[in-house]
């Protein structure tokens, strides 16, 4: 189930959005949980995720649940993951509401071997992921090779910057992208994700036209990238990555 709202102002729009799907409900029982926006390059919104968008998610959570850890989580790609939440204010948010940056690229991981990759043999996939509720924080965003990246596209920044022979970041480019994004949701499908479609980008996720949509969208993370899809001119039967991970939770 999704929902999306129009957009006015952050502090009005997300708490609006999450109580139509009752998502303090949700949270209420957790004990720690994983925000991971989209922070590719420190270029600002709509390059990346905004802060005040996640400032007001952390707020709506601890509204809710006072005792959780919160973490944000991010392995960029394009430039240093510290250097990215400096740069982004997200170091501001961590000293504000005392929250743990994790750089991604750098933590411990477990090696996941799973019959169901199309693409790798193995991902050493991190740890600390594996035992939180893990909400993905896209921005709506057109992607030349993955056709379009939202929540399901976001969670590429959770592959570790180095395998053990090569680098991991660019391997994840190659035959086809839609395999990668297949493969590590495979190792975790995001419990939830809120997008940011009050500007989308066009064209380019890094490079791109933005483009004034006027929406927030959350819910079911496939079902939310199909409607985001929709949204940005696509068909998302025709966006492979979104068909394979259809496919795979159908079984």
């Amino acid at each position: 189930m999704i929902k999306e709202i129009k957009f006015s102002n952050y502090e009005k729009s997300i708490p609006e959005l999450l109580d139509s799907l009752n998502f303090g409900r949700n949270v209420a029982k957790e004990e720690k949980i994983i925000l991971k926006p989209n922070l590719t390059c420190f270029k600002e919104f709509p390059t990346t995720t905004h802060p005040k968008f996640v400032e007001e998610i952390i707020k709506y959570i601890r509204k809710y649940n006072q005792k959780a850890k919160i973490i944000i989580a991010e392995g960029s790609g394009g430039d240093p993951t510290e250097k990215c939440f400096q740069e982004l204010e997200y170091g501001v948010l961590s000293e504000k509401y005392n929250i743990p940056l994790i750089n991604l690229n750098t933590a411990e991981t477990l090696r996941i071997e799973k019959p169901e990759f199309k693409k790798f043999d193995f991902i050493d996939y991190p740890k600390l992921l594996l035992d939180g509720f893990l909400i993905s924080l896209p921005v709506l965003k057109e992607h030349i090779e993955a056709t379009v990246t939202i929540s399901l596209k976001n969670m590429l920044g959770c592959y570790p910057s180095k395998h053990p022979h090569k680098d991991w970041k660019a391997e994840m480019h190659k035959w086809h992208i839609d395999y990668s994004i297949h493969d590590i949701i495979v190792c975790q499908y995001p419990d939830f994700a809120i997008c940011d479609a009050s500007v989308g980008q066009m064209k380019n996720e890094i490079h791109g036209i933005p483009k004034e949509f006027n929406l927030l969208l959350a819910g079911e993370p496939l079902e939310l990238d199909k409607r985001g899809a929709v949204i940005l001119g696509h068909n998302w039967e025709k966006i492979r990555h979104l068909v394979f991970i259809d496919e795979l939770l159908k079984k």
